[in-house]
């Protein structure tokens, strides 16, 4: 059946200010966790290249005789998000002679800023470790988990210090296992099909991705004309640090990219937009 369960506990606080200096400020945060058994792709972004969601989780379970074993963290999980937008009109030359504050003067900046944890995702052999029949044309659509190996290798990206890439062996030294066989020869390590009945214990969305940070802001200067009419030259910075914002890494053990970035950025380059605008 079409069919899942899901709960959703949250806590919100928001905090605006407005100063005498002609500084507004405002931030919100929420604390949230988001639990489900199933996840709902209808409106997956996957088609925009970046993997959207279902390239993070399994849509089905392992085992459709045991729904109560993929109760874990959402792929919409996201335990912290913070926003902060803000709006300064710079007070140079306000009380100088017109013309000369319309030259000099009226300037105002503005930002928002978002800050969020990453996604979750899980790992998935990328066979029909089950033997459910799910996966055998695709590997990606494979919904089984490998095991659980507490003791095991699991190095993050050594540039970032979290998972926007990682190395987990698969010869059964990693942090995840799964039955497999090496060929003597060249060394490839193949997992193997129907070798897990009921899945692994591994646990649904157990990893989390990269978080996210976007930085934006805008400076614009307003020139009074007659006849109340007002003139505005505007530049909008859309991620103006030329920060990098990735999406998980691929989860698929089976295949060459596992615990890589396989996926086109959220953001990456540096983008501006430049308007005048008449206002009357």
């Amino acid at each position: 059946e079409a069919t899942g369960n899901a709960a959703y506990d949250g806590m919100y606080v928001q905090v605006n200010a407005l100063t005498s200096f002609g500084l507004r400020l405002g931030a919100n945060y929420t604390w949230s966790a988001n639990f489900s058994d199933s996840e709902e792709f209808s409106n997956d972004g996957a088609a925009s290249g970046d993997g959207g969601l279902s390239g993070s989780s399994a849509a089905i379970p392992q085992d459709f005789l045991n729904r109560r074993n993929e109760w874990a963290r959402s792929v919409f999980d996201r335990p912290h998000r913070m926003s902060f937008n803000y709006t300064y009109e710079i007070p140079w030359f306000r009380s100088a002679l017109p013309m000369l504050n319309n030259v000099l003067g009226g300037w105002q900046v503005s930002g928002f800023t978002e800050l969020q944890s990453g996604m979750p995702f899980t790992i998935r052999t990328g066979v029909d470790t089950v033997g459910n029949l799910i996966g055998l044309s695709s590997n990606t659509s494979s919904s089984g988990r490998p095991d659980y190996n507490p003791g095991g290798i699991l190095l993050q990206d050594p540039a970032t210090g979290n998972l926007r890439t990682f190395t987990i062996p698969r010869d059964g030294t990693g942090i995840v296992t799964a039955p497999h066989v090496i060929d003597p020869g060249t060394g490839a390590i193949t997992i193997l099909r129907n070798s897990m009945p009921g899945g692994g214990t591994l646990g649904r969305n157990t990893f989390r991705g990269p978080g996210y940070a976007s930085f934006n802001m805008s400076l614009m200067k307003k020139i009074d004309l007659p006849g109340d009419r007002q003139l505005q030259f505007r530049g909008d910075f859309i991620n103006v640090f030329n920060h990098d914002n990735f999406p998980n890494p691929d989860g698929n053990m089976s295949s060459t990219n596992f615990g890589k970035q396989i996926w086109r950025p959220l953001t990456d380059t540096r983008q501006v937009q430049l308007g005048v605008k008449l206002a009357f």
